[in-house]
């Protein structure tokens, strides 16, 4: 994501720059959107772990798959904005990181103050960081948790994953990401997975 990207990205009304943004609500469904090869198998094992997902994709071919293998336990759609409404904590599986700026662009409007993306692919670490402060000025939070593995890792649910981002939102993304795979590290603030994941790949 660019710096005008980050400038592109929807505002949203302030809350008050004393209180602390509110925690995750409870009996909510997940959001994720991606349901690519990697993503599909990944929704599968979050529903199986018992989690409601509500899945988006924007074909709407991918959808129908996701509810053939997840059954009654998935809900779809091919909004992301639908996500925003019913969701406060979002995980995206996408190619690069200009996809998650298109994507957050859509989603950051209608999410709650105190929300969390999780951006689980491998985006360049520099975009990240941007991203991550454009959603912070409006009570929005961005963690990097980078999944490493095949889609036969992902379909075994035995994803690694490496984890950026303030200490609170990695104990919130833990029994996801644990539903998934292990964690396989912390790696520091947010971006840090994403260099981390750039360093393996050097």
């Amino acid at each position: 994501m660019s710096e005008t990207m980050a400038d592109d990205l929807p505002e949203m009304a302030p809350t008050s720059g004393d209180a602390d943004p509110p925690p995750l609500g409870l009996g909510r469904p997940v959001g994720f959107i991606g349901l690519g090869a990697m993503g599909l198998p990944m929704v599968t094992a979050l529903v199986r772990a018992g989690h409601a997902v509500l899945a988006c994709d924007s074909d709407m071919a991918r959808l129908s798959l996701a509810v053939d293998a997840c059954g009654e336990g998935l809900h779809t759609t091919p909004l992301a904005t639908e996500l925003g409404d019913r969701c406060d904590l979002v995980f995206l599986m996408l190619p690069d990181s200009m996809a998650v700026a298109e994507v957050t662009g859509d989603l950051a409007p209608h999410l709650a103050a105190g929300s969390l993306i999780a951006d689980l692919g491998s985006s360049d670490p520099a975009e990240t960081r941007l991203l991550a402060g454009a959603l912070s000025a409006r009570w929005l939070r961005l963690i990097d948790a980078p999944a490493l593995g095949d889609p036969a890792d992902a379909a075994a649910a035995e994803l690694g994953f490496l984890v950026g981002g303030a200490p609170e939102d990695n104990a919130a993304l833990t029994p996801y990401l644990m539903a998934m795979g292990e964690i396989r590290r912390h790696t520091g603030p947010v971006g840090s997975a994403h260099a981390a994941v750039r360093e393996l790949e050097a």
